[in-house]
Protein backbone atom coordinates (compact mmCIF):
# COMPACT_ATOMS: atom_id res chain seq x y z
CA UNK A 1 0.00 0.00 0.00
CA UNK A 2 0.97 3.51 -1.09
CA UNK A 3 -0.51 6.38 0.04
CA UNK A 4 1.70 8.86 -1.74
CA UNK A 5 2.12 10.93 1.09
CA UNK A 6 -1.51 12.20 1.99
CA UNK A 7 -2.11 12.30 5.79
CA UNK A 8 -3.92 9.29 6.86
CA UNK A 9 -7.02 9.16 8.99
CA UNK A 10 -6.67 8.49 13.19
CA UNK A 11 -5.03 5.53 13.51
CA UNK A 12 -3.83 2.78 15.97
CA UNK A 13 -0.23 2.40 16.20
CA UNK A 14 0.72 -0.99 17.40
CA UNK A 15 4.68 -0.16 18.17
CA UNK A 16 7.23 -2.94 19.76
CA UNK A 17 9.69 -1.29 21.74
CA UNK A 18 13.34 -3.25 21.38
CA UNK A 19 14.90 -2.45 18.19
CA UNK A 20 12.01 -0.40 16.89
CA UNK A 21 11.05 2.06 19.78
CA UNK A 22 14.10 1.99 21.67
CA UNK A 23 17.36 0.50 21.67
CA UNK A 24 17.62 -2.75 22.41
CA UNK A 25 17.82 -3.29 26.04
CA UNK A 26 17.83 0.24 27.23
CA UNK A 27 14.74 2.76 27.82
CA UNK A 28 15.68 5.41 25.43
CA UNK A 29 14.59 6.20 22.10
CA UNK A 30 16.18 8.13 19.14
CA UNK A 31 15.66 11.65 19.48
CA UNK A 32 13.57 11.37 15.58
CA UNK A 33 11.57 8.29 17.00
CA UNK A 34 10.53 10.51 20.08
CA UNK A 35 9.56 13.60 18.01
CA UNK A 36 8.05 11.71 15.28
CA UNK A 37 5.69 9.64 17.83
CA UNK A 38 4.84 12.68 19.90
CA UNK A 39 4.16 14.32 16.52
CA UNK A 40 1.51 11.56 15.30
CA UNK A 41 -0.32 11.62 18.76
CA UNK A 42 -0.93 15.25 18.48
CA UNK A 43 -2.51 14.32 15.20
CA UNK A 44 -4.99 12.14 16.89
CA UNK A 45 -3.23 8.73 16.30
CA UNK A 46 -2.76 6.78 19.24
CA UNK A 47 0.41 4.77 20.06
CA UNK A 48 0.41 1.77 22.13
CA UNK A 49 3.33 -0.46 22.90
CA UNK A 50 3.23 -3.66 21.34
CA UNK A 51 5.60 -5.34 23.14
CA UNK A 52 7.17 -8.94 24.70
CA UNK A 53 8.48 -7.27 27.73
CA UNK A 54 6.77 -7.44 31.21
CA UNK A 55 5.24 -4.31 32.93
CA UNK A 56 8.57 -3.97 35.22
CA UNK A 57 10.93 -3.31 31.81
CA UNK A 58 7.88 -0.88 30.39
CA UNK A 59 7.76 1.41 32.85
CA UNK A 60 10.69 3.24 32.65
CA UNK A 61 9.81 3.65 28.87
CA UNK A 62 6.55 5.58 29.87
CA UNK A 63 8.06 8.81 30.10
CA UNK A 64 7.79 9.26 26.65
CA UNK A 65 4.07 8.76 26.37
CA UNK A 66 2.25 6.48 25.46
CA UNK A 67 -1.80 5.63 24.98
CA UNK A 68 -1.68 2.66 25.75
CA UNK A 69 0.18 -1.31 26.77
CA UNK A 70 0.58 -4.53 25.16
CA UNK A 71 3.12 -6.43 27.59
CA UNK A 72 4.24 -10.03 28.01
CA UNK A 73 3.52 -10.49 24.15
CA UNK A 74 -0.09 -10.12 24.87
CA UNK A 75 -0.29 -11.08 28.73
CA UNK A 76 -1.21 -7.78 29.94
CA UNK A 77 -3.68 -5.14 27.96
CA UNK A 78 -4.32 -2.16 29.15
CA UNK A 79 -5.36 1.11 27.81
CA UNK A 80 -4.97 4.53 30.08
CA UNK A 81 -5.85 3.12 33.88
CA UNK A 82 -8.08 0.59 32.43
CA UNK A 83 -7.20 -3.62 32.32
CA UNK A 84 -8.15 -5.15 29.79
CA UNK A 85 -6.96 -8.50 30.10
CA UNK A 86 -4.25 -9.98 32.73
CA UNK A 87 -3.44 -13.54 31.71
CA UNK A 88 -0.65 -14.97 33.02
CA UNK A 89 0.45 -19.02 32.35
CA UNK A 90 -1.13 -21.38 34.28
CA UNK A 91 0.65 -22.42 37.54
CA UNK A 92 1.09 -26.08 36.61
CA UNK A 93 2.07 -25.22 32.77
CA UNK A 94 4.55 -22.76 34.00
CA UNK A 95 6.34 -25.65 35.99
CA UNK A 96 6.12 -27.99 33.51
CA UNK A 97 7.56 -25.64 31.58
CA UNK A 98 10.20 -24.89 33.77
CA UNK A 99 11.29 -28.60 34.45
CA UNK A 100 11.13 -29.75 30.47
CA UNK A 101 13.00 -26.57 29.25
CA UNK A 102 15.75 -26.97 31.78
CA UNK A 103 16.12 -31.23 31.32
CA UNK A 104 16.90 -30.42 27.74
CA UNK A 105 19.76 -27.80 28.45
CA UNK A 106 17.78 -24.64 27.39
CA UNK A 107 18.73 -21.68 29.48
CA UNK A 108 15.71 -19.64 30.49
CA UNK A 109 15.11 -16.48 31.82
CA UNK A 110 11.30 -16.39 33.92
CA UNK A 111 9.26 -13.12 33.37
CA UNK A 112 7.28 -11.91 36.17
CA UNK A 113 4.64 -9.03 36.32
CA UNK A 114 7.51 -6.95 37.54
CA UNK A 115 10.94 -9.34 37.53
CA UNK A 116 12.82 -11.49 35.07
CA UNK A 117 14.77 -14.62 36.50
CA UNK A 118 17.56 -15.42 34.85
CA UNK A 119 18.84 -18.67 34.90
CA UNK A 120 21.98 -18.95 36.41
CA UNK A 121 23.03 -20.72 33.01
CA UNK A 122 22.61 -17.78 30.95
CA UNK A 123 25.22 -16.15 32.06
CA UNK A 124 27.99 -18.61 31.33
CA UNK A 125 26.62 -19.11 27.73
CA UNK A 126 26.57 -15.31 26.66
CA UNK A 127 29.71 -14.81 28.46
CA UNK A 128 31.64 -17.35 25.89
CA UNK A 129 29.79 -15.37 23.14
CA UNK A 130 31.88 -12.22 21.65
CA UNK A 131 28.75 -9.30 21.59
CA UNK A 132 26.19 -9.41 18.77
CA UNK A 133 23.79 -6.66 16.81
CA UNK A 134 22.33 -10.02 15.04
CA UNK A 135 19.04 -9.50 16.42
CA UNK A 136 17.58 -6.90 19.25
CA UNK A 137 16.01 -9.91 21.24
CA UNK A 138 19.53 -11.26 21.95
CA UNK A 139 21.27 -8.06 22.58
CA UNK A 140 18.31 -7.32 24.88
CA UNK A 141 19.19 -10.38 26.97
CA UNK A 142 23.32 -9.79 26.90
CA UNK A 143 22.47 -6.08 27.93
CA UNK A 144 20.10 -7.23 30.97
CA UNK A 145 22.09 -9.96 32.14
CA UNK A 146 25.04 -7.58 32.27
CA UNK A 147 23.23 -4.53 33.73
CA UNK A 148 20.60 -6.49 35.08
CA UNK A 149 18.10 -4.46 34.13
CA UNK A 150 15.16 -5.75 35.88
CA UNK A 151 16.82 -9.31 36.71
CA UNK A 152 16.91 -11.68 39.31
CA UNK A 153 18.57 -15.00 39.62
CA UNK A 154 15.87 -17.90 39.10
CA UNK A 155 16.88 -19.15 42.58
CA UNK A 156 14.95 -16.44 44.01
CA UNK A 157 12.11 -16.93 42.32
CA UNK A 158 9.56 -18.16 44.58
CA UNK A 159 6.34 -19.13 42.21
CA UNK A 160 5.25 -15.43 41.33
CA UNK A 161 2.83 -15.93 38.16
CA UNK A 162 4.99 -15.85 34.89
CA UNK A 163 3.73 -14.43 31.42
CA UNK A 164 6.00 -15.40 29.52
CA UNK A 165 9.34 -17.87 29.16
CA UNK A 166 12.67 -16.87 27.50
CA UNK A 167 15.41 -19.31 25.89
CA UNK A 168 18.56 -19.82 25.21
CA UNK A 169 20.52 -22.61 23.89
CA UNK A 170 23.13 -24.25 21.61
CA UNK A 171 22.29 -26.92 19.92
CA UNK A 172 18.84 -27.12 17.32
CA UNK A 173 18.09 -30.73 19.52
CA UNK A 174 17.58 -29.10 22.60
CA UNK A 175 14.61 -27.66 22.09
CA UNK A 176 13.32 -30.82 20.14
CA UNK A 177 11.15 -32.68 23.46
CA UNK A 178 10.29 -29.16 24.84
CA UNK A 179 8.44 -28.45 21.90
CA UNK A 180 6.65 -32.22 21.62
CA UNK A 181 5.84 -31.53 25.29
CA UNK A 182 4.60 -28.19 25.05
CA UNK A 183 3.73 -27.17 21.90
CA UNK A 184 -0.20 -27.63 21.54
CA UNK A 185 -0.33 -24.89 24.42
CA UNK A 186 2.83 -22.58 23.76
CA UNK A 187 4.23 -20.70 20.72
CA UNK A 188 8.14 -21.46 20.07
CA UNK A 189 9.14 -17.75 19.27
CA UNK A 190 12.98 -18.59 17.51
CA UNK A 191 14.83 -15.61 16.39
CA UNK A 192 17.46 -15.75 14.09
CA UNK A 193 20.50 -17.60 15.15
CA UNK A 194 23.77 -15.19 16.28
CA UNK A 195 27.01 -15.08 14.53
CA UNK A 196 28.23 -16.97 17.72
CA UNK A 197 25.64 -19.71 16.61
CA UNK A 198 23.61 -18.88 19.64
CA UNK A 199 20.02 -19.49 19.15
CA UNK A 200 17.47 -17.64 21.37
CA UNK A 201 13.66 -17.54 21.19
CA UNK A 202 10.29 -17.45 23.93
CA UNK A 203 7.82 -19.58 24.83
CA UNK A 204 4.30 -17.76 24.28
CA UNK A 205 1.21 -18.68 25.51
CA UNK A 206 -1.14 -19.57 22.44
CA UNK A 207 -3.79 -18.32 24.17
CA UNK A 208 -2.47 -14.80 24.47
CA UNK A 209 -0.48 -12.75 21.52
CA UNK A 210 0.48 -9.53 19.92
CA UNK A 211 -2.13 -10.39 16.98
CA UNK A 212 -5.07 -10.62 19.23
CA UNK A 213 -4.11 -8.35 21.48
CA UNK A 214 -3.91 -5.95 18.74
CA UNK A 215 -7.56 -7.15 17.56
CA UNK A 216 -8.62 -7.15 20.98
CA UNK A 217 -7.54 -2.94 21.70
CA UNK A 218 -9.16 -2.32 18.06
CA UNK A 219 -12.55 -4.16 18.71
CA UNK A 220 -12.54 -2.49 22.36
CA UNK A 221 -11.69 1.18 20.89
CA UNK A 222 -14.45 0.56 17.89
CA UNK A 223 -12.14 0.74 15.48
CA UNK A 224 -11.27 -1.07 12.01
CA UNK A 225 -8.63 -3.24 11.80
CA UNK A 226 -8.02 -1.47 8.40
CA UNK A 227 -7.18 1.46 10.95
CA UNK A 228 -4.24 -0.49 12.31
CA UNK A 229 -0.72 -0.07 11.82
CA UNK A 230 1.79 -2.71 13.24
CA UNK A 231 5.28 -2.12 13.82
CA UNK A 232 8.41 -4.44 14.58
CA UNK A 233 11.64 -5.47 13.93
CA UNK A 234 12.29 -9.34 15.21
CA UNK A 235 10.39 -12.69 14.78
CA UNK A 236 8.39 -12.38 17.78
CA UNK A 237 6.48 -9.38 15.76
CA UNK A 238 5.35 -11.70 13.23
CA UNK A 239 2.32 -12.41 14.48
CA UNK A 240 1.57 -8.32 15.06
CA UNK A 241 2.86 -7.62 11.49
CA UNK A 242 0.45 -10.35 9.84
CA UNK A 243 -2.56 -9.02 11.98
CA UNK A 244 -2.58 -5.07 11.66
CA UNK A 245 -4.25 -3.47 8.57
CA UNK A 246 -0.62 -2.08 7.37
CA UNK A 247 2.56 -3.08 8.63
CA UNK A 248 6.08 -2.29 8.88
CA UNK A 249 9.23 -3.75 9.43
CA UNK A 250 12.43 -2.09 10.24
CA UNK A 251 15.29 -2.44 8.06
CA UNK A 252 17.04 -4.14 11.12
CA UNK A 253 14.60 -6.69 11.32
CA UNK A 254 14.68 -10.45 9.80
CA UNK A 255 13.68 -11.36 6.37
CA UNK A 256 11.60 -13.33 7.13
CA UNK A 257 9.28 -10.45 8.57
CA UNK A 258 10.48 -7.98 5.55
CA UNK A 259 8.95 -10.49 3.42
CA UNK A 260 5.66 -10.55 5.58
CA UNK A 261 5.07 -6.68 5.64
CA UNK A 262 3.60 -3.74 3.77
CA UNK A 263 6.78 -1.29 4.13
CA UNK A 264 10.37 -2.01 5.33
CA UNK A 265 11.66 1.58 6.72
CA UNK A 266 15.16 2.17 7.63
CA UNK A 267 17.21 0.60 9.84
CA UNK A 268 16.28 1.66 13.41
CA UNK A 269 19.82 4.00 13.97
CA UNK A 270 18.90 5.71 10.28
CA UNK A 271 16.11 7.02 11.74
CA UNK A 272 13.31 4.80 10.27
CA UNK A 273 10.27 5.01 12.64
CA UNK A 274 10.38 8.86 12.17
CA UNK A 275 10.68 8.07 8.20
CA UNK A 276 7.63 5.60 8.24
CA UNK A 277 5.36 7.80 9.88
CA UNK A 278 6.06 10.74 7.38
CA UNK A 279 5.46 8.28 4.24
CA UNK A 280 2.29 7.00 6.02
CA UNK A 281 0.90 10.95 6.46
CA UNK A 282 1.28 10.23 10.34
CA UNK A 283 3.27 13.31 10.87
Amino acid sequence: MNNGGLKMAEKLLFLDLDGTVIWPGSFEMPESTERAIAKARANGHKAIICTGRNMGAIRPVLKYGFDGIIASAGGVIQLGDEVLSDTPMPEDETKEAIRVLRENGVAITVETYDYMFLDEKIYEIVGRAASSTENSELVRLRKQSDEQLHCRPLSEYRGEPVYKILLLWEEESQIEVPEKVLGDRYFFVKHVRDENGLLNGELINRRVGKGKALRQVTEYLQKDIADTIGLGDSMNDYELIAAAGYSVCMGNGPEALKKLSDYVCPDQADDGLAEAFLKLGLI
